[in-house]
């Protein structure tokens, strides 16, 4: 049986979606510069503030191989390149809350592809739950407006999010939470 999560762990859990979503609205003051360079220095900047917190504990005890590197790989070039360069193309075709709220339908996607990937059934408490984050990411977001081309670089942003998270998740036990969120940003 799984212990009860201690306040810290629900407090991280809390705070990381609202710094995702701020992440839509940041991406906005970077539209006017290359995307690749303006995403790449960010995520610079957050490995080595990683690097900086949590000194030796972001290495990984063991390097990942085989299909963990292949899954890093895939989480760095899908997950951070494409979806910088998606939230900045989106952007350029329409507003940080349009992007948002399309973006925030990513704990729908990531549900349903968990479900689909594990061939286990959508539990309902967990549909309701995505459902909820869903619908707090556009009551805060309003609806905004997006091009058609803004639409479809937001949709790719959306799978590109959601492909993040699905292909992480194997990796957290693979590597650690630490060294992942580290190694990721790095090689982003």
């Amino acid at each position: 049986m799984a212990s009860s999560p201690r306040p810290v762990d629900l407090a991280q859990a809390a705070l990381a979606p609202f710094l995702v979503g701020a992440g839509v609205a940041v991406s906005g003051l970077l539209v006017g510069y290359p995307a690749l360079l303006s995403q790449g220095g960010r995520y610079l900047i957050g490995a080595l503030v990683l690097a900086l917190v949590f000194r030796r504990r972001v290495l990984p005890p063991q390097w990942p191989h085989g299909r963990a590197l292949g899954l890093l790989g895939a989480d760095v070039v899908i997950g951070l390149g494409l979806f910088s360069v998606a939230s900045i193309e989106a952007l350029r075709g329409g507003t940080a809350a349009g992007v948002g709220v399309i973006v925030g339908f990513a704990p729908v996607v990531i549900a349903l592809g968990h479900t689909l990937l594990s061939h286990t059934r959508l539990r309902a408490g967990l549909l309701v739950g995505t459902v909820v984050a869903t619908a707090g990411a556009v009551l805060v977001n309003g609806a905004g407006h997006l091009s058609i081309g803004g639409l479809a670089w937001a949709l790719t942003a959306l799978v590109c999010d959601a492909s993040f998270t699905l292909l992480s998740a194997p990796l957290i036990d693979a590597v650690g939470i630490l060294p992942l969120t580290f190694l990721t940003a790095g090689a982003a």
